[in-house]
């Protein structure tokens, strides 16, 4: 099954951020990981919809702006948008950023990757008491020591940044 690509009108079927063809000329540009220069067009168009399902999920509260249509398949392109320098992007504009970031996260899931595991219940922050018996103390608190870390993809964060709401304040 042929990858749909966004292509900012809003369209429906949409599934990724960026093409295969776009993908592998941005892998070249960083390096041509093997990981990627090797896997098949099949296996590149899974991982690059599978990077494009991560981007969505994990900023769909956040995202400035809001959807162009609501019959998008895919969270951009947006209405409303401001990037970091003043400029309002075009209604069908898809940041270049942000399509450097799908072809990343499919980086990461080409070879089979869980880029979005599940966590175990118990994984979270256990709740601890202390007690010190002279002069007695008692202290509540939460031991995060023992969370199992999620994978954070910081180069990911930092290149989106500025298409997630922060609560930022402009000057007028």
């Amino acid at each position: 099954m042929a990858l749909t690509v966004e292509d900012g009108t809003g369209l429906a079927a949409a599934e990724s951020y960026v093409s295969v063809a776009d993908a592998d000329t941005y892998h070249t540009a960083y390096g041509n990981p093997t990981a990627w220069s090797g896997a098949t067009t099949s296996a590149k168009e899974i991982a690059l919809r599978e990077g494009a399902r991560f981007l969505d999920v994990m900023f769909q509260s956040k995202w400035v702006g809001q959807r162009s249509n609501e019959g998008q398949g895919l969270a951009w392109p947006r209405l409303d948008v401001t990037n970091y320098d003043g400029y309002e992007l075009a209604s069908t504009a898809i940041p270049v950023k942000l399509k450097d970031a799908n072809a990343i996260i499919a980086l990461a899931a080409v070879d089979g990757t869980d880029i979005y595991p599940d966590i175990a219940a118990d994984d979270g922050p256990k709740h601890r008491s202390r007690v010190v018996v002279g002069p007695i103390e008692v202290e509540d608190y939460f031991d995060t020591s023992t969370t199992s870390a999620t994978v954070q993809y910081r180069l990911v964060l930092d290149m989106i940044k500025e298409y997630i709401s922060s609560g930022r304040i402009y000057r007028g």
